[in-house]
């Protein structure tokens, strides 16, 4: 990886670290240094080397401090510069630094909202007619159930197909799988809300941290 640098502003950093692409570097430092110039794939071979005085193109590594994504990000990166050494002249260090508390809230509240999501969708084992089967709880299954047993006559029965066999099903028994599936919804939106509270309540990144969400609802996820 490479790196360039104008030593007239300031160790100013005007691309990289980027692999050696000659002419996107030689499009870059011709808009930066408003001339034309013009960079060859022969050229890697003498970096470090000056473009034009006080321009420098270096080797370049990254090195980055150990974090625990879950509270904490990367900031940089911070150039040290090293012309005297053969194999990088260059370091990137990017060190870690403390998430906002209200933005690790918010990421650990989308985290509960997937989990819910995920589970909401994986379905319900019923025993249906002394035999067990597994129902649909995704959106659109949900409303093909609910649809049927609104419009189905009282007294009457219907075919319905399962994972594992045919059952002939008394809107009763459609009723009670359109009660289970929403009862099983709602678990895991209540799930979901009180895991909310639970992140509101924390005043610093070590109880945020120390959070694991597990219920036994959604334990599987």
């Amino acid at each position: 990886m490479y790196v360039i640098t104008d030593h007239n502003t300031q160790n100013f950093v005007i691309l990289g670290p980027i692999e050696w692409k000659p002419r996107y570097m030689s499009d870059i430092l011709s808009d930066e240094l408003d001339q034309d110039i013009v960079i060859t794939r022969e050229d890697e071979s003498r970096v470090p080397f000056d473009v034009v005085p006080g321009v420098t193109i270096r080797k370049c590594i990254s090195v980055y401090e150990e974090i625990n994504a879950k509270i904490h990000r990367h900031e940089g990166p911070f150039w040290v510069y090293d012309d005297g050494n053969t194999e990088y002249q260059a370091t990137a260090t990017w060190e870690r630094r403390d998430k906002p508390l209200e933005q690790v809230k918010a990421d650990l509240k989308n985290l509960v909202a997937d989990i819910r999501w995920k589970k909401e969708g994986k379905g319900v084992t019923l025993t249906i007619q002394g035999t067990e089967v597994w129902c649909d709880t995704s959106r659109g299954n949900r409303d093909i159930f609910l649809q049927k047993y609104t419009i189905m006559p009282d007294n009457t029965t219907i075919n319905w197909k399962f994972q594992n066999t045919w059952l002939e099903l008394t809107k009763a028994e459609l009723g009670t799988i359109v009660t289970e599936g929403s009862t099983y919804i709602q678990s895991c939106f209540d799930w979901e809300s009180a895991q909310s509270v639970i992140i509101d309540n924390c005043s610093t990144l070590a109880e945020l941290d120390a959070l694991v969400f597990e219920d036994p609802v959604i334990r599987d996820i």
